[in-house]
């Protein structure tokens, strides 16, 4: 109801705060009662216009982190730690970044955050729609997901995805002793 009535009052800042919040829904398990719970309410309009789009902006985002994070790792052991993060986020699979890199990093949660709510902003201006409730698997082909807004959709991705790879390749990552 809270998400609902935000989308009605402000509109398209809800996607954004819902994008940049959304990390920390999935850390402390959330992410599935909020889904099951919006369930009835996609079915009966066809399409998600609010928590589906953020939440692939967010994956999106925290994917572009963990490959700057990679690339950007000065030693060994992170540079490791970047690359399996990489690895099973390439199936949907966040929960090593978030725990393994996020948490015990301020700037990657910045960065990830930040490059959800541009790209959830993107699709919110563009009108993107999530009209298939089913993932497809690999993180890259999450615009199909939204059916005829396929572009729109793909669009919010590679804004998501551009911002926070160029926010973590520019800024760089707190060092760690």
């Amino acid at each position: 109801q809270a998400v609902l009535w935000m989308n009605n009052t402000i509109g398209v800042p809800t996607i954004v705060i819902v994008s940049a919040l959304w990390p920390f829904i999935v850390m402390f398990g959330m992410h599935v009662p909020i889904m099951t719970a919006l369930l009835p309410t996609w079915m009966e309009m066809g399409y998600d216009a609010i928590v589906s789009p953020a939440t692939l902006a967010s994956g999106i985002a925290g994917f572009g982190v963990a490959v700057g994070y990679a690339l950007r790792a000065k030693n060994k052991d992170d540079r490791s730690l970047g690359w399996s993060t990489v690895a099973p986020y390439l199936t949907n699979i966040s929960e090593p970044f978030l725990y393994g890199i996020m948490l015990r990093n301020r700037k990657a949660l910045v960065y990830s955050a930040v490059g959800a709510a541009v790209g959830g902003c993107a699709m919110g201006i563009l009108g993107a729609k999530v009209t298939m409730f089913s993932g497809v698997g690999l993180i890259f082909l999450g615009f199909l997901r939204f059916g005829e807004y396929a572009a729109a959709g793909a669009i919010g991705l590679l804004v998501a995805f551009g911002v926070s790879l160029a926010l973590s390749i520019i800024f760089g990552f707190e060092e760690k002793n």
